[in-house]
């Protein structure tokens, strides 16, 4: 299925797709505007402060087709292919402009190994050019002692921005900054209604690049696009196939969706950070703004990092739910072992409710290496062979 000719033909989608697919454009567009940008590695950094400041988040992603060269000097063959992507963008082998500063979130044990790797290659290689890096130090579990550290944490984090940025962060800004990462939010579940609905206008495919366009494009120009685009979709053919729910590793592309798509089904909703989950919370309105962005991050949804199997379980119950989903697609990568450790729980409740799921799990990156991935998910549609293997 992947993008239909009636996103393709809509002026608002295109601005929407062309930042998705050519994610530099706008470090160097906001570079040559005199703004500094911040680039956010890992899920979690705050970009309610980065946007409080005066700055620009743009997230750091992989590049498929990156030839890996600091990688591959400098990092153990232990890490997953796409955290060497990340890595290399950021130390300069990829090529692509780098942002004028770093933030790392404590969101996965291999974020915080590359946070130290860059760390201790500024120190003692500092021609290397990697730009001045923070480590935002959140805890996850819903305590009120990690409550405060976060909240201590959060305002080093305020600190740091506000030596990068050469301004003072008010309670103002920090409301600014609140109210521009909510005002997306509430855009992005506009454009969810039309892909919830019995018949969907939206594809998977199609939900992606509206999504993660916001991970790279200013947050005002986003909103105003998906507002509007929301409206549109309105008008836009429905799809048949059947309602799928995916569930497994961040999908930083739509190449795994478009081979789903094209198997036969539509995917309404996900459970990863390049989705659904990417806008499930706003920080709620306190009169102490840091403290709502601190509890906003504390409070999401347990990832497959994060949470432990019995959350995980409850949070796919949930969204299954909420998507009128009929089956379940489980997709990992190699070394995505955490969520791995969910899926045999999930499944046991996803077989409770008579939901069908297939587990494709240890697959390699990019997916189109790997072979017979078209075949499977077909086979699976069709319901024939093993579709919980």
């Amino acid at each position: 299925m992947g993008i239909r000719q009636c996103a393709g033909s809509s002026e608002r989608f295109t601005r929407l797709l062309h930042c998705y697919t050519d994610r530099d454009q706008y470090l160097e567009r906001s570079r040559k505007a005199g703004c500094l940008t911040v680039g956010c590695l890992g899920f979690g950094v705050p970009e309610e402060m980065i946007l409080a400041a005066g700055m620009v988040p743009i997230m750091i992603c992989a590049d498929p087709g990156s030839e890996l060269r600091c990688a591959d000097r400098y990092l153990e063959y232990s890490f997953a292919p796409k955290a060497r992507a990340w890595f290399d963008a950021l130390a300069g082998g990829a090529g692509r402009p780098l942002p004028d500063f770093v933030a790392a979130a404590d969101s996965e044990d291999v974020v915080n190994r590359i946070y130290y790797y860059l760390r201790e290659m500024s120190r003692t290689e500092p021609e290397l050019g990697i730009p001045p890096l923070h480590f935002v130090d959140l805890l996850f579990s819903r305590h009120m002692m990690y409550q405060k550290w976060n909240y201590a944490s959060l305002g080093r984090f305020q600190e740091k921005l506000e030596e990068w940025s050469g301004r003072k962060i008010t309670p103002e800004d920090l409301r600014r900054g609140i109210e521009l990462v909510k005002a997306r939010r509430e855009a992005l579940l506009e454009i969810a209604a039309p892909r919830r609905r019995d018949r969907p206008k939206i594809s998977g495919c199609e939900a992606l690049v509206i999504i993660g366009s916001g991970f790279f494009m200013p947050e005002e120009e986003h909103t105003r696009l998906v507002r509007a685009l929301a409206q549109e979709a309105l008008d836009w053919p429905e799809l048949d196939g059947e309602r799928v729910f995916f569930c497994g590793g961040a999908q930083e592309d739509t190449e795994v969706y478009e081979r789903i798509e094209a198997a036969g089904a539509v995917v309404v909703g996900e459970d990863h950070n390049w989705g659904d989950r990417s806008y499930e919370r706003a920080a709620s309105p306190e009169p102490e703004p840091l403290k709502a962005i601190a509890d906003k991050y504390m409070l999401t949804s347990a990832s497959a990092q994060r949470g432990l199997v019995a959350e995980r379980v409850e949070v796919l119950r949930k969204a299954v739910g909420a998507c009128r989903a009929r089956s379940v697609v489980f997709y990992t990568d190699e070394y995505e072992e955490a969520a791995s450790w969910d899926y045999p729980s999930q499944k046991e409740m996803l077989d409770s409710e008579g939901i069908a799921s297939m587990c494709l799990c240890k697959m390699k990156y990019p997916p189109r290496n790997n072979g017979g991935l078209e075949r499977a998910l077909s086979d699976f549609f069709r319901r024939e062979g093993s579709v919980n293997g």
